[in-house]
């Protein structure tokens, strides 16, 4: 081995996501692969497992023949962040909410999909090939049978003038290759629009209407395990966690009606008129456009003051269900 002069920009690496539409669930088999905005790539985790565990034997020192590495049975997470960009911010909500159309809901009584390696795939709400792509040639890493469990959107009136940012969560129990042909993405993320938190003409936090919102942090998830295996050591069923979550924090400014949420957090009320809490630009989600959700019922978790140029209240709410309507509605287009 001789010494090298090639070197690598962190920019030059890119990561590709498609639907595995092909030969099924976990198959790496997709129609297209679409770029994400990410604003660095870090390293995947990878967790294969290790066991280096000291044996009966001469001495008190860890064996060579002993050491054992699997990556089968294995976990493995891909997570980025970056800008929203409308041609796949809408993908990534459907997989997580298991919801295809333009407004996604996750019901009052929401369950998640549960999957089987090798089914067939009509849409974007089951699972996708994620590509961690290197500048090096046929050094892709390449991820199949990914669901999303987790994505989180956030704005600052202060950063990029609101602009969307999101970050995306995909988690695999599938065996992956680290050294695939480089990839190309069909449809770039540029292909869609951005949005920004001044189209919101409706900012309600728990039915105060109007709430003056300088940051917001939305934050959806729904685990999944991975269960049986296969020859090559691949999960048979990959199902969905015991809960789908949404929780929003929100600093807002400290004024007359928001100064009543203090006494709402100490004793612990509820709030469950229709629109409690609505950060986009229709009350009816089903006309709202761009970037906007609604949270019909929420429990306020926490509020605080933070001093700003104006005194600031930063809130927290989880969004909760009845017995009837949604728990979330979500607009990405």
């Amino acid at each position: 081995m001789t010494l090298r002069s090639d070197t690598y920009s962190p920019k030059g690496f890119q990561v590709f996501f498609g639907v595995e539409d092909g030969s099924g669930v976990g198959t790496a088999d997709v129609g297209a692969l679409y770029s994400l905005d990410v604003d660095s790539v870090g390293f995947p985790s990878l967790n294969p497992t290790l066991s280096m565990d000291v044996r009966t034997g001469a001495g008190e020192t860890s064996k060579l023949v002993d050491y054992f590495r699997t990556n089968k049975g294995t976990t493995k997470e891909i997570t980025v962040s970056g800008n929203f960009w409308d041609a796949t911010s809408e993908i990534l909500s459907a997989n997580l909410t298991n919801d295809a159309t333009s407004d996604h809901q996750v019901a009052y009584n929401h369950t998640g999909k549960d999957l089987k390696h090798g089914d067939s795939v009509s849409d974007a709400t089951s699972t996708f090939t994620v590509v961690v792509n290197s500048p090096f040639a046929n050094s892709a890493m390449i991820f199949p049978g990914c669901v999303v469990t987790a994505l989180s959107f956030s704005g600052d009136m202060g950063t990029e003038g609101g602009r969307i940012k999101q970050s995306v969560t995909f988690k695999t129990g599938h065996v992956p290759s680290l050294s695939g042909s480089t990839a190309s993405a069909s449809t770039l993320y540029s292909a869609g629009s951005t949005r920004d938190m001044t189209a919101w003409t409706l900012t309600t936090l728990g039915g105060i209407a109007d709430t003056v919102m300088s940051s917001f942090s939305l934050n959806l998830e729904h685990d999944a395990t991975f269960h049986g295996f296969d020859v090559s050591g691949n999960p048979e069923v990959i199902a969905r966690g015991a809960e789908f979550s949404a929780n929003l924090d929100s600093q807002i400014v400290y004024n007359t009606d928001s100064e009543a949420l203090i006494s709402t957090f100490e004793s612990g009320a509820s709030f469950t008129s229709a629109g409690a809490i609505n950060c986009s630009n229709n009350a009816t989600i089903g006309s709202v456009t761009g970037f906007g959700f609604h949270i019909d019922t929420s429990a306020l978790t926490n509020v605080a003051f933070s001093e700003g140029d104006v005194m600031m209240l930063d809130t927290s709410w989880k969004a909760l269900a009845t017995t009837s309507g949604s728990l979330i509605e979500l607009v990405c287009e």
